[in-house]
Parts: C-alpha cells; sequence; structure tokens
C-alpha cells in the first residue's frame, strides 16, 4: 500500500512536461560526488502519518485509512528559479486524486511552504524549499 500510493504521487508529477526526469528520492549527483547544478525536485515521503479506521475496538492494519504526508523539495540555482520550480510543483499536486488500486484517495492537499534557502555546503550556493503536501487514503 505504501509504494502504491508515493508512485501513483511520483507518476503524476513525472507527467508534468516540465518536470519529466527530474523528480527523484534524493539530491542529484554528479560522477565526481558534486551535486548536480541544476533545477530539479526531489520527493520526499511514503509512509502513513496516521493509520486508523477511527474505531476503537478495531485493531490497526496495514489497510486501515492512512494520512500520507509528502515534501516535495524545489532545488534551483537561485532562489528566483527556486520559488519558480516550488509554484510548478504546487500547481500540478494540489487537487490531484491519485488512484491506488483498492483505495478511496482524497485530492491532494497544500499544507505549508517554505521560502526559499541558500545551501552554502556548496559553492556557489544551491537554493531549495520545501513545500509539504497530504494525501487521505481509505480502504475502497
Amino acid at each position: 500500500m505504501i509504494a502504491e500510493h508515493y508512485d501513483a504521487v511520483l507518476t503524476h508529477l513525472e507527467s508534468h512536461a516540465t518536470m519529466t526526469g527530474h523528480v527523484h528520492d534524493s539530491a542529484l549527483l554528479t560522477a565526481d560526488g558534486k551535486l548536480v547544478r541544476g533545477t530539479y525536485w526531489i520527493l520526499f515521503g511514503g509512509k502513513p502519518d496516521t493509520l486508523d479506521d477511527e474505531r476503537q475496538t478495531s485493531p490497526q492494519q496495514a489497510n486501515s485509512d492512512a494520512d500520507f504526508t509528502y515534501t516535495l523539495r524545489s532545488v534551483s540555482t537561485s532562489a528566483s528559479l527556486c520559488r519558480a520550480a516550488s509554484v510548478v510543483g504546487f500547481a500540478h499536486l494540489v487537487g490531484f486524486v491519485p488512484v491506488v488500486a483498492g483505495r478511496t484517495c482524497g485530492r491532494i492537499t497544500f499544507v505549508r511552504g517554505e521560502d526559499p534557502e541558500p545551501d552554502d555546503e556548496v559553492s556557489p550556493p544551491l537554493f531549495y524549499c520545501d513545500d509539504e503536501y497530504s494525501l487521505r487514503s481509505s480502504r475502497a
């Protein structure tokens, strides 16, 4: 159940022309171990934040109703490009309803976002910002 939800969100992001081939699960490194300089996104998340059928006598099960939080990190070479990348992800995710076999998913909602920040560990710095999204999934 967990991988299927993540894959549905990832596939949807990858379906956007600007994001195709640019959504990953970790930072991108060159062959010599340096961070890739460019615009890309990192999708974090996957495990449910809550797993509950809202019945006191019902034990928690792997297919119980679940709330997922996904963090989409936008990365780029300037604050303005990072902000623009964040807007692309926002526009593509908010309101999307993933399709997962055996589940009824709600619309993805925006939870919170951050302003771009420089990563001063690399020179010249890369900029990143994290936006959090929520997804409710129930048994079908």
